[in-house]
């Protein structure tokens, strides 16, 4: 996460660059969490989605997920981050954020490729 967003940064130096963030697996969260408080610095905004589960997978209970990634977040950079639980209330939020010019990264390891693609072929149709 944070070579890409310190590559992008670098490459786009005027850009404001905007990270979509969907962790994925309590476990990993709650294990990587100082890490990932810390990965998101170049992000001049990061949007944060709702924690990925893997069905079918048991993980053990634990009140590490996106949301408290995102209170923690947030207490650094004195700013919300937002956490979109669907797709329709990610685009609302994207819409709200978008500027011309502005860098979008969309990382994560669970169906965020999905939603990418979803976004995309919405906004071939519907300006964004």
């Amino acid at each position: 996460i944070k070579a890409t967003l310190r590559g992008l940064k670098t490459k786009y130096p005027d850009n404001r660059l905007i990270c979509v963030f969907q962790p994925h697996q309590r476990e990993r969260l709650k294990k990587l969490f100082k890490e990932f408080v810390l990965a998101f610095n170049d992000a001049d905004e990061l949007i944060l989605l709702p924690t990925y589960t893997v069905a079918g997978r048991e993980e053990p209970k634990t009140s590490v997920n996106a949301g408290k990634l995102a209170r923690v977040i947030a207490t650094r950079r004195v700013k919300e981050v937002p956490l979109p639980q669907n797709l329709k209330e990610l685009r609302s939020v994207l819409r709200d954020k978008i500027k011309r010019g502005d860098i979008i990264v969309m990382m994560g390891a669970g169906n965020i490729n999905e939603w990418t693609d979803r976004l995309i072929n919405q906004n071939a149709k519907i300006k964004m």
